[in-house]
């Protein structure tokens, strides 16, 4: 049963469209990841369901409650910051007891209950400190506490990653997640980090422009995303990309550009891509994640593919090796290849793409051939 039910959401401001018409639902216990580029909406969708800030249209049920109309006190969240919003003045204890103490809970629950949540925390050598005095790190596991402290039905977290360093804030994403299977909590995660999103979400809504593109697991949206918004934010490298014309001929797919030439049998793609032939419009954008593209010295005669290495990156267990196309000259393809014996800059290649990562999307609306409606 969904926990949370998001419908037909609308926000503007001014005339602007924060979101458009989205509609979302959260199973209970589901950490439900909310990704997107600044100005995708993401953190407006957060706020509505905090009660932060009112939609203009649509409706929020969560438990099966409609809480769209009620203040944020009355909803049972709980929200998590990016800026962590501690007060300064006050002890970590009092910080984190904060909450009850509104709710009027009796004191020694609240001192049982701080103490519990600055154990699972690890900060219980903390308490009687001042945020002033924490790192960001502690900062950001007192403002987890407030917010675990309350027990609420739904965790809402606004980045609250982002102040970290790229050190602390690895190590944080882990302890996020073992902390999300103890609590078993629903939780919606707003964050523009695409490694985040991958490492921590059951599911991730991509959105952009205030339209929600896909929601689905990360596999299947790394894999196969819907449309051409999820290919290129999702992805480091993103997905390599071209404009192309793509025919189906004796059981071949034939995917043909200027000095581009794919030519495999139908049967080696991926299920779904075959299964939306049928519907092939012609003019599209042919895509690889680098993971399924190699740089040959050898020509392949299925895979008339050349191109020169501009650059080659080094990525600790692998390199990335960027390739200068003729049919996509401002648009270098990636591939990513072992460490060892890595391809010389500058020298001319071929390049396979593996057929079963090719993905095709229709010029005309960017939508993915054979992607689930």
């Amino acid at each position: 049963m969904p926990d949370l039910v998001c419908s037909h959401l609308v926000k503007h401001y001014r005339d602007v469209v924060a979101v458009d018409d989205l509609s979302l639902q959260v199973a209970d216990g589901e950490f439900l990841v909310l990704l997107g580029a600044s100005g995708s909406g993401k953190s407006t969708v957060l706020r509505m369901v905090a009660g932060i800030e009112a939609p203009d249209d649509g409706e929020i049920v969560l438990g099966g409650r409609r809480v769209d109309e009620l203040l944020p006190r009355d909803r049972d969240v709980a929200m998590v910051f990016q800026s962590y919003a501690l007060y300064a003045h006050m002890s970590v204890r009092n910080n984190i007891a904060f909450p009850l103490r509104c709710a009027k809970v009796p004191r020694s629950e609240i001192a049982s209950r701080v103490a519990e949540v600055a154990e699972m925390l690890s900060i219980t050598d903390l308490l009687d400190r001042r945020p002033g005095q924490l790192s960001g790190g502690q900062q950001q596991r007192v403002a987890l506490g407030r917010a675990i402290v309350r027990r609420p039905a739904l965790f809402l977290m606004d980045e609250p990653l982002s102040n970290l360093d790229a050190k602390l804030r690895a190590r944080t994403r882990i302890e996020l997640a073992r902390l999300h299977r103890r609590l078993g909590a629903t939780t919606m995660y707003v964050t523009h980090d695409q490694v985040e999103a991958l490492t921590m979400g059951d599911r991730i809504a991509v959105l952009d422009g205030g339209l929600l593109h896909q929601l689905a697991t990360p596999e299947e949206l790394y894999e196969h995303p819907a449309d051409l918004v999820v290919a290129e934010f999702v992805g480091s490298p993103p997905m390599n990309l071209l404009s192309a014309e793509a025919t189906v001929s004796d059981g071949r797919l034939i995917v043909v550009a200027d000095g581009f030439r794919i030519d495999v049998p139908v049967a080696e793609l991926h299920p779904r891509l075959a299964g939306g032939l049928d519907r092939l419009p012609g003019a599209v954008l042919v895509g690889a994640r680098p993971e399924y593209v190699a740089p040959l010295s050898a020509e392949d005669p299925s895979f008339a593919v050349r191109g020169r290495i501009e650059r080659v990156e080094l990525l600790g267990s692998e390199r990335v090796v960027w390739v200068d196309l003729a049919a996509s000259p401002d648009r270098p393809w990636a591939a990513r290849v072992p460490t060892a014996s890595p391809p010389a800059e500058g020298r001319a290649v071929s390049l396979r793409v593996n057929p079963a990562g090719l993905r095709l999307f229709a010029s005309t609306t960017g939508r993915a051939i054979g992607a689930r409606p």
